[in-house]
């Protein structure tokens, strides 16, 4: 309800801690109440004799058998000119408060900003595009998104502010790639070497599945193209996207250039260097590891490998696009978990060869459709195909009811030699949100649930060489149930780990 009244009068109660200011209004159909909770200050601003406009939702009070208005907005009214009303009598836009600027404040600024600066915006939308989509100008736009006559004007005005952002968002994918495509790549390609992909074929212990043979001739295709390679290679765990990209850095090795793949965390490089390490030198690749954590010599010793391009393919971490790191020549960059780095750090590291190919890698399931258009300047190929031998996967919904049950087969997974792990969303117990925390439930754990098992607690809070001792150490099997936040998102290959049990899923 909205009504144009004056201040009859105006008090300030007292309700134990609380301060009430209440105001007595009254238009032509007469009076009505209105209370205000927790801002004794307005007493000072709806005097008695105030004209005002409120608006807001009027109740019953049953003890004062009485209307009021319950926390209204309002807006005071001058008595000798017409004023435009902001925050009462009209679709009231709502901000939330920003340190000790209140809601009512910000809305204050951007009317006076609107009514400033408005006409000063430029058009970015083409006049022939808005005509074909049926889209407001951006003045318009703006002024209806803020303050609006109508709720259908505001839908309107939200519907040309996305489209723009849109719109420019794929304007400058296309410029991207029309660039990449463009670029100075041109004439860098090399190519493939059927016979040391047949030697890496022959010495693996298995079979490629259909989806990882589809995955290496599309890279292979983008190798041995005119153009740099910018291709996003996404499978669930387990899906082989790790001998996928050792064939490309096998094929940059032998070739006598270099490969470069850098993970999220010490861990996961580590486990990366065993496995492609495992994997490439057989066939005389020199793969080296590079990583914070490592001792000075090794570190140096590692350098100078990389620097004198004696290392073939280079593993590790963010310490690859230090200063200190220098290639010889870097043709190929593959960064596993993508979305873990920032555009700069992607950027540095393609920054130490001159074009390199680059191959993105992610177990995080983003649908194709969506891949395409948040990755517009990449290709994308999918591993939608397990290897033969991997046990589907179930997954099971339980409430508190069959805690105990759960806990059992747990510990029968424990006495079968398999390890388990325990994921809450919370590192400490937290006031405000009534959700399971790590830290109190691994002493829960250790001591009541699992006494007889070996436990061990992994968080963001904890310092990384704290964190990567952990995981190493549940990757080791000395750890038989891993308590841990969401941090293990990107965390390690750990095979024999058959369970994962997710609080408040």
């Amino acid at each position: 309800m909205t009504i144009v009244a004056r201040v009859l009068s105006s008090d300030v109660l007292r309700r134990g801690r609380r301060r009430i200011f209440v105001a007595a209004l009254e238009d032509d159909s007469g009076a009505v109440f209105a209370r205000w909770y927790h801002q004794p200050y307005l007493k000072s601003v709806l005097r008695k004799g105030t004209r005002a406009v409120v608006s807001g939702e009027v109740r019953f009070d049953r003890f004062a058998r009485r209307l009021e208005f319950v926390n209204p907005s309002f807006e005071v009214l001058s008595e000798d000119e017409a004023v435009e009303l902001v925050h009462a009598g009209r679709i009231v836009p709502e901000y939330s408060q920003i340190g000790e600027l209140s809601g009512r404040r910000i809305r204050k600024l951007v009317k006076n900003a609107i009514d400033r600066f408005l006409d000063d915006l430029v058009e970015p939308l083409p006049g022939w595009v808005r005509e074909k989509r049926g889209l407001a100008g951006v003045v318009e736009a703006v002024r209806q998104i803020h303050f609006p006559a109508s709720l259908e004007r505001a839908a309107e005005a939200r519907r040309r502010l996305a489209y723009e952002e849109f719109f420019l968002f794929q304007i400058i994918v296309a410029l991207r790639r029309r660039r990449m495509l463009a670029g100075s790549g041109a004439g860098q390609a090399r190519s493939w070497s059927d016979g040391e992909h047949g030697r890496l074929l022959s010495s693996l212990s298995y079979r490629l599945t259909a989806a990882q043979e589809r995955a290496i001739a599309e890279i292979r295709a983008d190798i041995e193209g005119e153009r740099v390679m910018n291709r996003l290679l996404q499978g669930d765990v387990g899906s082989g996207k790790t001998v996928v990209a050792a064939a490309a850095m096998h094929q940059a090795a032998a070739a006598g250039a270099q490969a470069a793949i850098m993970a999220p965390t010490e861990v996961l490089a580590e486990q990366h260097h065993r496995n492609i390490r495992a994997l490439l030198e057989p066939l005389g690749d020199v793969v080296v590891l590079l990583r914070g954590g490592m001792k000075a010599a090794e570190r140096e010793a590692a350098l100078r490998s990389i620097e004198s391009g004696e290392a073939g393919v280079v593993v590790g971490t963010h310490a690859l696009i230090q200063d200190a790191t220098s290639f010889s020549s870097l043709s190929l960059v593959v960064i596993d978990e993508q979305h873990r780095f920032g555009v700069v750090q992607r950027a540095a590291l393609r920054e130490k060869g001159s074009d390199p190919d680059v191959l993105v890698m992610t177990a995080t399931p983003i649908p194709r459709t969506l891949a395409l258009t948040v990755y517009g300047d990449l290709d994308v190929t999918v591993l939608d195909e397990m290897p033969p031998g991997r046990t589907p996967v179930s997954t099971a919904v339980r409430d508190e009811s069959g805690r105990k049950r759960v806990y059992r087969f747990l510990a029968s997974e424990i006495a079968e030699g398999r390890q388990v792990f325990i994921v809450y969303p919370l590192v400490e117990e937290s006031e405000k949100i009534e959700l399971a925390a790590a830290t109190d439930m691994y002493e829960k754990l250790k001591r009541e649930v699992f006494p007889d098992a070996r436990v061990g607690l992994v968080h963001g809070r904890m310092r990384p060489d704290e964190k990567d001792a952990a995981m190493e150490a549940f990757a080791e099997g000395e750890i038989d149930i891993l308590v841990s936040t969401t941090v293990i998102e990107v965390g390690v290959d750990v095979p024999n780990a058959s369970v994962m049990l997710v609080e408040h899923a």
